[in-house]
């Protein structure tokens, strides 16, 4: 079963330590008795959110989230706990890749709409450009490279490349499911693929 969806006033409290590992990512362990990693301060930043909308779908908004930040006193090095399904840096959480990259997946189990119809969610005043300065249609190269890296993000998932990685992805998360659902079990999958910390 697959943990619900954050609310942004959730993500606006820095997470708990509860299942995240807090030792030194280089290897160093605190000798007997001894703290591992030192709190280093509360990092907020603002990314994109999915949230319900009146008419049953969903709309994005910008969230501030927290992140509990840590340092090794033996390396110096420091390693941050983000709530599941942030990505280190990233403006785009998996949620929204998700949703966009359902989007843009063949029907039936995806949209079968355009890069464009997802662009639109992000900056609805602003459109595409009308020529690719590579050749080609229009394009938005974050999505395609998103489209290219469902391995990376899902490294567990046996994904064929091209279109129908797409639909297998989905078919893998949650066939059928609400929006909310396919959230969740990518959420689920990602956080099950890598570390928190």
């Amino acid at each position: 079963m697959s943990a619900p969806l954050l609310t942004p006033a959730e993500l606006s409290v820095a997470p708990d330590l509860v299942g995240c590992r807090t030792h030194c990512p280089r290897g160093h362990r605190p000798a007997p008795g001894y703290v591992g990693m030192h709190g280093d301060g509360i990092v907020e930043r603002l990314v994109l959110w999915p949230v319900d909308d009146e008419a049953g779908g969903w709309t994005l908004v910008s969230a501030t989230v927290k992140s509990r930040r840590y340092r090794c006193p033996a390396c110096g090095t420091h390693t941050t706990v983000r709530h599941r399904g942030l990505r280190a840096g990233g403006q785009y959480a998996i949620a929204v890749i998700t949703l966009f990259l359902r989007i843009i997946a063949p029907k039936p189990l995806g949209d079968g709409g355009t890069a464009a119809m997802a662009f639109a969610w992000v900056s609805p005043e602003v459109a595409l450009p009308t020529s690719n300065p590579h050749g080609g249609s229009r394009r938005w190269s974050t999505l395609t490279r998103w489209r290219g890296s469902l391995a990376h993000f899902w490294p567990r998932l046996e994904l064929p490349p091209g279109p129908a990685g797409l639909s297998a992805w989905l078919a893998a998360l949650c066939p059928g499911g609400t929006w909310q659902e396919v959230v969740e079990a990518s959420i689920d999958a990602h956080a099950r693929e890598g570390t928190v910390m």
